[in-house]
C-alpha cells in the first residue's frame, strides 16, 4: 500500500473523498459537510496545497451532485455538460455555502498572510478563516434553504396535471362571464402577445372606433 501511494497524498484524498460521497447512511448534507471539514484541515495544516484541494474537492462534488445524484429526472432531464454545471454551481453556492468557504481557505494560506504584513493581522486572518469556515459547515448541516429536487417537482406535477381542469365543479355562468368579457381578439391575433405591442394598440384603436359608431 505505501508503494502504491506513497506521498501522493491527492490520491488519498481523492479516495477518501469518494468514501465520503458514496457512504449510503450519510444524507447529502452530511456527506459535503464532512467534505468541508476534510478539505479545510487539510489545507489548514498544510497536508495538501490549498488551490489543489478546492480544486479536487469541486471536481468530487460536481461528480456527486450531478452523477451520483438520487434525482432519477435530474439525471434524465439535465444532460449536457454546461447545464450540469450551471446547476452544480447554483447547488454549490446558495445551498451549501461554497463561496464562504473558499474565503475560509484562502484567508489561513500563507500568501493571504504575507500579503497583509503584520503578523497579527495574518493570525487575524486565520481566526477569521475558522469561524468562517465553522459557519458555512453548520449552516450547510442545518440547511436553512433547499431546493427541490426535479424528482419531487415531477411528482406534484403528475398528481396535479396541467392538462387536467375541473370543468363540472365550475358554474356554467362563470363561462358566460368570461366569454362576454373577452374582447374577441382572438380571431384576429396575428402574432400572439401577452403584454404591450405595437399589434395591440393598433387593435384596440380600431376596437375604441367601432364601439365609437355603434
Amino acid at each position: 500500500m505505501e508503494q502504491l501511494f506513497g506521498d501522493n497524498l491527492i490520491i488519498i484524498y481523492f479516495i477518501v473523498g469518494l468514501g465520503i460521497i458514496c457512504y449510503s447512511n450519510f444524507n447529502t448534507q452530511q456527506r459535503i459537510m464532512l467534505m468541508y471539514t476534510i478539505t479545510y484541515v487539510c489545507c489548514f495544516l498544510n497536508i495538501l496545497d490549498s488551490k489543489v484541494a478546492l480544486v479536487m474537492m469541486s471536481f468530487l462534488l460536481f461528480i456527486y451532485l450531478e452523477y451520483l445524484t438520487e434525482d432519477y429526472y435530474k439525471l434524465k432531464i439535465i444532460r449536457k455538460i454546461p447545464y450540469k454545471i450551471v446547476d452544480s454551481m447554483f447547488l454549490m453556492i446558495f445551498q451549501y455555502y461554497y463561496v464562504f468557504f473558499i474565503c475560509a481557505v484562502l484567508l489561513q494560506t500563507d500568501y493571504v498572510r504575507m500579503l497583509i504584513g503584520w503578523k497579527y493581522y495574518g493570525e487575524i486572518c486565520k481566526a477569521a478563516s475558522f469561524l468562517m469556515a465553522f459557519f458555512c459547515i453548520h449552516e450547510t448541516s442545518i440547511q436553512r434553504f433547499e431546493t427541490l429536487t426535479i424528482t419531487d417537482m415531477m411528482k406534484v406535477i403528475n398528481e396535479n396535471p396541467v392538462y387536467q381542469f375541473p370543468y363540472n365543479e365550475i358554474e356554467a355562468d362563470k363561462y358566460t362571464i368570461l366569454t362576454e368579457i373577452e374582447d374577441k381578439s382572438y380571431f384576429d391575433r396575428k402574432n400572439s402577445y401577452n403584454f404591450f405591442s405595437l399589434e395591440f394598440v393598433k387593435y384596440r384603436i380600431l376596437r375604441f372606433r367601432t364601439y365609437i359608431k355603434c
